[in-house]
């Protein structure tokens, strides 16, 4: 991408008082041009000019190595002692500040006429603001491209250097997409009396003590950061540019009259009613289109009119950063109980905590109801038709939001205060407060079954985060119930059904979480040009429910039709898409050809990665994916430590019991399996069976997997009693199941056909073939599950004495194995070997 002029001049390059001074001096210009040569350097072109300085672009001309530089010099010799002083203090500062945002300096001196110049790392890329736009850049990756240039600043000034011209010209993000802190043309020694730069700022980003020639001090460079941030998270070019245009008439007012300010009172300075009127709505902080709150009191505080108002330091206001990427509460905003537990909600904590804890979550509740209840309304706003309508939902939205608060304070914050605790009663855990919430509402909400809808939803919500699924999938139930008298195109309705085949989903019931979506789908027909989340919500589970049921590669080109779908209606990124080319990679895994899925995959993790962040539990599972297609091409320590890294921020980041985790568990071990690292997965997969049966029960469908599992690691492991007794409990939970996928039955009779052949019982290990078999039909033709079947009855044969015909037969299946899948796969690897055990025949 070309590099604008402007984006490299000096400073804005000097283009304040103290640079147009200094080009009244020159008398004697001399430009470089292409061929000319600058120590080890041959120049190639212009990138840029300033008031006193040049930016070229040039490369190295000595023939030692290939490398392209930026190269600035002064223009003139007569440009005086000043522009000398400024120059040798930018190479300097870029001398002082090794930092991976910072643009490094490689080379610098003086021509033999006296001239000097430096060599500065080249930027191949487009200035912050402008990157932002051109790639549609979400809000969280924004930000956290932004707090790139926070820790460069930070770092600058921890040794003493400000930078005072920061602007998104100044802010270059590389091809990595890595930003990078350009032009120190005018910085200041920190601390330190300064005339020369004093005046050479930008006007609508410098700060009001800078427009007024005072001296900068750290607090100004956060005020220019807040400037920065702004014009980054603007929508457009156009969005922008009036932005960083308000900002100007912000300064300019700011400047003339320091004294006006939001919120005061006199008029002084022979200022007018009508004049402070119109000065206070120009110093108001104009910001980009709607932001989080929390986003526009950081921007606020930054840009603050006092410096005294402002952070205290870059690390101050980068920390608020971090906080709103991680929903912590940030300092800018007032910390009161409300917002202090919507931020803790946000973060979904587990296990028991202390009576206070107790209080943030019951009153993060309020705030959850609230949200819902907003999210809600605005639904049916959208899909009412007139005026009225929609005064009469947000009406609803109203007074539901009252009454649940009313029914936090008197039902249920009240009894858990520890002031009314009596004395050496036990502290109030985070389950009995929500017993208490589920009991209390039943009766409290008896006349308000609107208001009794959101109050169990939400405590359904809670049950399913602190793993307490038949709790969770109870309330639902109860909600599920008040939810039929709604009628059918209701908000509130829509949204408890919808969160219930969530449940459903997770807990592997799906027929009828089938019928909830389909049921959903069909009150909601498509309309042209449709762009309505929820409906593409509600395809994306039903395509999952299908196909986690039956056959799911026959599902494979919905997923794909309805990414498509999504990114044109919804733009990029979003999250349906994102989870639909993750069940695309999934359809592919589960056919045996993972690296068939690659494209997918890489789909999947970077759109959940730019719209969730990189450790939203659905982006780790699609980096689980990206392990296995890493793994099926052979690249085993990078799939690993891809799979490790999924599974670990996973647990330590939301706890280890979840359903989240505990799939990143058995993705894990079972890695671990096609790797033949058998010794190390077998105590991951144990661990992993006994938590699924201490949260779901002896009979949850969630023990099969790694049982399964299990059985295969002791059966490679030669401990045969121990597989033989985990696959016979896998079958017996898969027979408990009402509608039990035949994929599974498949896996788990060949699993025991193997181990029973191990152990010479080879009428039983016959029987279980056959059951496998007629599973085995129900699948699409050449699942690798069915030839995996064909490949233990061969080696039943052999084992039986049937050596030749063994042979013959695994020759066959290993042939068309190898036309489906590498011959690293687990599958094919494992009758490889076999096949090489029965020799030549």
């Amino acid at each position: 991408m070309p590099i604008r002029p402007e984006d490299l001049r000096t400073g804005g390059a000097l283009q304040g008082a103290v640079a147009r001074s200094l080009i009244d001096q020159q008398v004697s210009a001399a430009l470089l041009h292409p061929g000319d040569e600058v120590g080890a350097f041959r120049i190639l072109g212009e990138l840029g000019r300033g008031g006193m300085a040049v930016v070229y672009l040039a490369e190295r001309a000595d023939g030692e190595y290939n490398q392209r530089v930026a190269l600035k010099w002064i223009q003139s010799l007569d440009a005086g002692a000043e522009a000398d002083t400024l120059f040798r203090r930018e190479r300097q500062a870029l001398a002082d500040l090794s930092h991976p945002n910072i643009a490094r300096l490689l080379d610098g001196g003086r021509t033999p006429e006296g001239r000097p110049w430096f060599a500065m790392e080249f930027i191949d890329g487009a200035p912050i603001d402008q990157h932002a736009v051109d790639k549609a850049l979400p809000l969280r990756t924004r930000i956290e491209l932004l707090l790139q240039v926070c820790e460069a600043l930070a770092f600058a000034h921890g040794r003493g250097i400000l930078h005072r011209d920061v602007k998104p010209s100044n802010v270059m993000v590389d091809s990595d997409g890595r930003a990078k802190l350009l032009d120190f043309g005018i910085a200041q020694v920190s601390g330190q009396e300064d005339a020369l730069g004093r005046f050479a700022c930008t006007p609508g980003f410098a700060s009001p003590e800078q427009m007024r020639g005072e001296a900068a001090s750290v607090r100004s460079d956060v005020f220019q950061m807040g400037r920065l941030i702004a014009a980054t998270l603007s929508h457009d070019a156009e969005e922008r540019d009036t932005v960083v245009a308000a900002g100007a008439s912000r300064s300019t007012v700011l400047t003339q009259h320091p004294d006006m300010r939001i919120g005061a009172t006199a008029v002084s300075g022979g200022i007018s009613v009508e004049e402070r009127a119109a000065g206070e709505t120009a110093c108001r902080v104009v910001l980009p289109g709607p932001l989080p709150d929390d986003l526009r009191a950081i921007i606020e505080r930054a840009l603050a009119a006092e410096a005294q108002h402002r952070y205290g330091s870059m690390h101050a206001l980068a920390d608020d950063l971090r906080a709103w990427l991680e929903h912590r509460p940030v300092s800018a905003r007032r910390r009161t109980a409300s917002y202090l537990t919507a931020r803790w909600v946000q973060r979904h904590p587990f296990a028991s905590v202390a009576t206070s804890l107790v209080l943030l979550l019951l009153a993060g509740m309020a705030w959850s109801f609230s949200s819902q209840i907003r999210a809600e309304r605005d639904l049916a706003q959208v899909e009412r038709d007139t005026a009225r309508h929609e005064r009469d939902a947000a009406e609803l939205a109203r007074r539901r939001s009252q009454a649940v608060v009313q029914f936090l304070n008197e039902d249920v914050l009240d009894a858990a205060n520890p002031l009314r605790r009596a004395p050496g009663a036990p502290e109030v855990t985070v389950r009995a407060a929500l017993d208490a919430a589920e009991k209390t509402a039943g009766e409290r909400l008896a006349d308000q079954p609107d208001v009794l809808l959101s109050v169990l939803s939400t405590l359904a919500t809670l049950r399913f985060e602190f793993g307490e699924y038949d709790e969770s999938a109870a309330l639902y139930e109860r909600a599920v119930k008040l939810a039929d008298v709604l009628p059918a195109d209701d908000p509130q309705r829509q949204s408890v059904l919808a969160n219930y085949g969530a449940l459903l989903i997770s807990l592997q019931d799906f027929p009828p979480a089938i019928a909830i979506y389909e049921a959903l789908l069909a009150q909601q027909p498509p309309t042209r040009n449709d762009n309505r989340l929820p409906r593409f919500e509600w395809e994306l589970r039903l395509l999952e429910a299908r196909s986690r049921q039956g056959v799911d590669a026959t599902f494979r080109p919905d997923f794909e039709s309805l990414a498509v779908r999504a990114d044109a209606a919804l733009g990029t990124p979003n999250s349906i898409a994102g989870e639909a080319w993750l069940f695309v990679a999934h359809t592919y895994r589960n056919a045996g050809t993972p690296a068939d899925g690659t494209d997918a995959a890489r789909k999947a993790y970077d759109a959940l990665a730019a719209y969730h962040g990189s450790d939203h539990p659905t982006t780790l599972k699609s980096l689980a994916i990206l392990g296995h297609v890493l793994n099926a091409a052979g690249r085993r320590d990078e799939a690993i430590d891809a799979m490790r890294r999924a599974y670990e921020t996973q647990r330590a980041r939301y706890g280890p019991d979840g359903l989240d985790s505990t799939f990143l568990q058995n993705e894990y071990g079972f890695m671990l399996l096609s790797q033949g690292r058998y010794e190390e997965a077998v105590p991951i997969l144990a661990d992993l069976l006994e938590r699924r049966a201490a949260s779901g029960g002896e009979q949850s469908i969630g023990l099969i997997a790694p049982l399964s599992n299990l059985g295969n690691a002791y059966l490679r492991l030669g401990r045969f009693d121990e597989a033989r007794a985990a696959l016979d409990r896998a079958i017996r939970v898969l027979d408990a199941q009402p509608d039990p996928a035949p994929q599974m039955g498949a896996v788990l009779y060949r699993g025991r056909a193997d181990v029973l052949r191990e152990t010479g019982r080879f009428s039983e290990a016959e029987r279980d073939l056959d059951a496998g078999d007629r599973l085995a039909a129900e699948l699409a033709d050449g699942d690798i599950r069915a030839w995996a079947l064909k490949g233990s009855r061969a080696r039943l044969r052999a084992a039986r004495g049937d050596r030749a015909g063994g042979a013959v037969d695994l020759d066959a299946v290993i042939a068309a194995l190898r036309e489906q899948v590498p011959d690293t796969h687990p599958i094919l690897q494992a009758l490889i070997e076999a096949r090489a055990g029965i020799g030549e025949t």
